[in-house]
Parts: structure tokens; sequence; C-alpha cells
């Protein structure tokens, strides 16, 4: 009876040592950007599982240990991020609001409607499609939207790759 209470013992040991160890995924995000987490990855986010068996503490020093890409690569790959720290001195950059990437296009929220800002804003954001290649998104150009909601065909006329007109 001893013997079957020890086996016991054991076997419940060792389930609820598995049930504590957490599994480690790599979340890959659509722009790119790669972490690590115990947890779910973020909806949109692409998740390899890294190691099963692994506690938090292991976790915690892959993570710390080997990043997948250095850090100019990740902050390049951010298209807000490098028009504001490429291109700080220029004085489009306060109009930029966010920006966010769709199939075949890089999408730039602005709050101004000056031609001359929109130009640089197109011209940068055309220099950093083609030096940055994205994985997922196969991208050719760009667009504007505006913080108004206002249209960017209502009020411009493209006369060829960055160079526009009031209608």
């Amino acid at each position: 009876m001893h013997y079957w209470f020890v086996l016991l013992l054991a076997l419940s040991a060792t389930f609820a040592a598995q049930g504590n160890e957490k599994k480690l995924s790599k979340c890959i995000s659509p722009a790119g950007k790669v972490t690590y987490t115990t947890k779910r990855c973020p909806a949109g986010h692409r998740e390899e599982v890294m190691r099963e068996q692994l506690s938090l503490i292991q976790f915690a020093e892959k993570a710390r240990k080997t990043p997948d890409v250095g850090p100019k690569e990740a902050d390049e790959s951010d298209l807000t991020y490098y028009l504001r720290s490429n291109y700080g001195g220029t004085n489009w950059v306060e109009n930029i609001q966010r920006s966010y990437l769709e199939q075949y296009n890089a999408v730039v929220v602005v709050d101004t409607f000056r031609l001359h800002k929109l130009e640089g804003i197109c011209r940068a954001t055309q220099k950093w499609i083609s030096e940055h290649p994205h994985p997922i998104f196969e991208l050719r150009d760009m667009r504007f939207e505006f913080t108004t909601g206002s249209s960017f065909d209502t009020r411009y006329v493209t006369q060829g790759k960055c160079d526009y007109r009031l209608r």
C-alpha cells in the first residue's frame, strides 16, 4: 500500500511540473518585427513555437541573448520611424501621424494639405520602399490618408510619381 502511495505521488508531481512549464513562441508582426513570448501571439502576427519544455527563466535568458535582427534593421523596417529618424530636419516630418502597410501600398497618414510637404513625404517613402523590401507585402507604391478624412483624389491630380497638382 505504501508503494502505491509513493508511485501516485511521483506521477502527480510529474504532471504538475509539466503544467507549470510555458511554451516559448516567436511572434512575427506584419512589419517583420520579431518578439518572444510565453503567451499567444496577437492577431495578425505569425507564430512559431520555439521550444515546448522551457521555464520562464530559460525563456527570459533566450529572449535576451538572441535578437533576430540588428537594431538598425528593426528600426528601419518601421516606415514612420524611418521617416522621422532620417528626415528629422525637414519641414514635413512633424506632419506625419502614422503609417501602415497594405498589399501593394505603404499608407502614410498626414495632417497637412501642402503640396511641397506631400511631395517630400512621397519621395522619402518611395526611397524606403526601394531600400527596404517587405517580407510579406509586395509594396509598389504609396498613398496618403488625411487625418480630416478627406480623400486625396478629391483634392489633387497626380501627374507623375510624387508630382501633384490641385484640382
